[in-house]
Formats: C-alpha cells, sequence, structure tokens
C-alpha cells in the first residue's frame, strides 16, 4: 500500500463545501434603549441600597437588593407568562426593561462575590461563607415567592379580563352600550 493522496479518502463525486458564514445577530435599537434605560434605575436603586450600613461581614445593601431582584424578576416572568392582557411585543420591551434592566441592574452577582470572598480572605470564614449560603438560599426562596405572587396576579388580572368581557358581551346583546 502506497502513500494515499488527501482526495483519496473522500467518496466519489462529493466536494467539500465551504462552511456557512456566520450570521450576526439582530440588535433591534428599541430593545437596547429598555434595557439601558432600566439598567441605569437599577443600578440607581442599588447604589441607594449600597448606603446601608454593613453589620459585621453581612452586608445589608447588597442583600436586600438581590433579594428584591430575585422576587421581582421572578414575579415579572411568572406574571407575563400567564398574562392575557398583553401582547408579544408588550411583553418582549417589560421583559427586558424591566426584568433585564431593572432587575439585572439591581442585582448583583459581583460584588456578592467580592464580600463573601473578602470576609473569608479576612479570616472571617464561617461569616463569609454563611453570608453567601444565607443569600442563596434566601434568594430562591424569593424568587419562588416572586413566581408564586405573579401566577396568581396574571390569574386573577386574566379572570377580571374575562368577566369584564362577559359584561360587556351581555350587556351589547341587550341592546345596550358597553
Amino acid at each position: 500500500m502506497g502513500s494515499q493522496s488527501p482526495s483519496a479518502d473522500a467518496r466519489p463525486g462529493t466536494r467539500t463545501a465551504t462552511p456557512p458564514a456566520r450570521k450576526l445577530p439582530d440588535i433591534h435599537l428599541d430593545i437596547v434603549l429598555v434595557v439601558f434605560c432600566g439598567g441605569a434605575i437599577g443600578t440607581a436603586i442599588r447604589y441607594a441600597f449600597a448606603q446601608i450600613p454593613a453589620a459585621g461581614s453581612f452586608h445589608t445593601g447588597t442583600f436586600v437588593a438581590n433579594m428584591l431582584a430575585c422576587f421581582c424578576y421572578a414575579g415579572l416572568t411568572a406574571y407575563l407568562a400567564g398574562s392575557s392582557r398583553f401582547d408579544t411585543r408588550a411583553k418582549e420591551l417589560t421583559s427586558r426593561g424591566l426584568g433585564m434592566g431593572v432587575c439585572g441592574g439591581l442585582s448583583t452577582m459581583s460584588t456578592l462575590a467580592l464580600e463573601g470572598f473578602t470576609a473569608i480572605r479576612d479570616g472571617q470564614v464561617a461569616a463569609g461563607i454563611a453570608y453567601l449560603l444565607v443569600t442563596f438560599a434566601l434568594g430562591l426562596v424569593c424568587a419562588s415567592a416572586g413566581v408564586w405572587a405573579g401566577t396568581h396576579l396574571a390569574g386573577s388580572s386574566n379572570a377580571s379580563a374575562e368577566a369584564s368581557a362577559d359584561t360587556n358581551a351581555a350587556t351589547t346583546s341587550k341592546g345596550g352600550k358597553a
């Protein structure tokens, strides 16, 4: 057996195709704008919370900001997913502006990590680890509570909208004005 040329491994009649060009993502300036504005608001609120004094290695401001963001983002997402009050475009703008923007600017994983690991580095190992664990555990609790609240708000707003539509339909069928 002699040496084979690179084309000897190819199937007869096949050609090597050029890989397709990568498509750049579509950038929607209106979405960028609502995320930017929401992020500025969320970051300003987080800065206000950062002014709350820490209790030892427990940074109350960061903790409160993260818990509020967990609750609000989960609640907003559940509400928008279950609500029929808004069209798809309104849901997208609301989710991006309030969720990704405000809640994303409000929450801060990097500051949480810095505070926790600084406490550990400074010899407060138990306090630093406890701070991180409590934040993660209560963040899940807050997110679960937010999902519950958002789901119930969406259900009650859908029921109200349906009742209003039924009342309008009944009034219209009796010859009244809706």
